[in-house]
């Protein structure tokens, strides 16, 4: 997209400032379940607002709804599962490897990061282009 991609990725860049900033405010003012929910659906809306804005807009928002649902739920299953297995798997790469160690299990947790985004953009695409075909 050239110099007008650049535009687009800066505006991400201040969406994803303030929803970092203003997430945590917002939920401490639920408690419990609904907590949970207010802050799930900001991340939904986050992850719908990137590849909109990545994309200079190109797709309607509305066809994002399952990948940023996706993507949300599958971010949060993969902090809940790193932050019982990643301190112990650092503490035992560090033991074994030394810092190289530690660099290599930090990079598996983005992987599985990436591979969290791979996945929800995948899966979204099809169950929207089948909800698109059932309603045709």
């Amino acid at each position: 997209m050239g110099l007008r991609g650049n535009t687009w990725g800066l505006a991400w860049l201040a969406a994803f400032i303030v929803w970092s900033s203003a997430q945590p405010l917002i939920v401490s003012l639920f408690d419990g379940v609904l907590a949970f929910v207010v802050s799930e659906t900001l991340a939904t809306l986050l992850w719908m607002l990137t590849p909109w804005l990545l994309l200079g807009r190109r797709l309607p928002f509305r066809k994002l709804l399952f990948q940023g649902l996706l993507t949300a739920v599958g971010l949060l299953a993969l902090s809940v599962s790193a932050a019982v297995y990643a301190p112990r798997a650092i503490a035992g790469a560090a033991a074994d490897f030394g810092v190289i160690g530690v660099a290599f299990s930090l990079l598996t947790l983005l992987f599985c990061v990436m591979f969290v985004f791979v996945i929800a953009a995948a899966v979204g695409a099809t169950l929207t282009e089948w909800q698109e075909e059932r309603r045709a």
